[in-house]
């Protein structure tokens, strides 16, 4: 999608609400808040010391984190275990998720949405260590709830997912509208009868805004 183009046919996934939109959902990553910058310096020059592909093992000790199985401390003493590294560089990796650079323009958007009427919740892939800090960046009095996928016990883009949340809300899908980066995730929420739509991160707020409204979003 063009960045700041309006929103097609093509590109909403659901049925358009026939209500007033209830709640909007925010993915977080791409959506509301970025990598920090020089994190992926950080990363590989803590990936030449340890003289393997630290981001892929990184990503494979994520996933039962994000799902709340383990917290991500345990997936991280496990990878340094079977690593054979010292101990003391637990602390040192699991520092890489730290990588939280918040949009300040795009949380603009969820106050106006709120502003306008609509409930707004965070529904975003986390695991407990990222939600920690994101709770200490505001992002509880920002929202109305939220939805880390650690708390949930699922994580996107299985529909195990929304449907969980929709159960929370007690709402109709169909006034339900979701909004992320991830190709996946928006055809999953989509399969769950949500109205979802996909954002280009480097579109901007701009981008943000203009899907909202073409999904039936007041205040954007």
């Amino acid at each position: 999608m063009a960045a700041n183009s309006p929103l097609g046919a093509s590109d909403r996934r659901g049925a358009q609400p026939g209500e007033p939109v209830a709640a909007v959902l925010f993915d977080c990553d791409g959506v509301l808040q970025y990598a920090k910058d020089g994190w992926f310096e950080r990363l590989e020059e803590l990936n030449e010391g340890f003289d393997f592909h630290l981001l892929e093992e990184m990503w494979a000790v994520e996933r039962p984190a994000l799902r709340g199985e383990v917290s991500l401390r345990e997936a991280v003493e496990d990878l340094v275990a079977r690593r054979g590294l010292p101990p003391d560089q637990v602390d040192l990796i699991a520092s890489l998720w730290d990588n939280i650079r918040i949009d300040p323009a795009a949380w603009q958007v969820v106050r106006d949405v709120r502003a306008a009427g609509s409930q707004a919740y965070l529904a975003t892939n986390q695991l407990d260590y990222r939600r920690d800090l994101m709770l200490e960046l505001g992002y509880a009095d920002l929202v109305d709830g939220t939805y880390f996928s650690c708390d949930v016990g699922a994580a996107k883009p299985d529909a195990a997912y929304f449907e969980a949340i929709l159960a929370d809300l007690g709402l109709p899908a169909q006034r339900v509208v979701f909004v992320d980066d991830v190709e996946a995730n928006v055809e999953a929420a989509a399969t769950c009868g949500i109205v979802a739509v996909r954002h280009e991160p480097s579109a901007g707020s701009g981008d943000l805004r203009q899907l909202l409204a073409s999904a039936g979003v007041r205040g954007v």
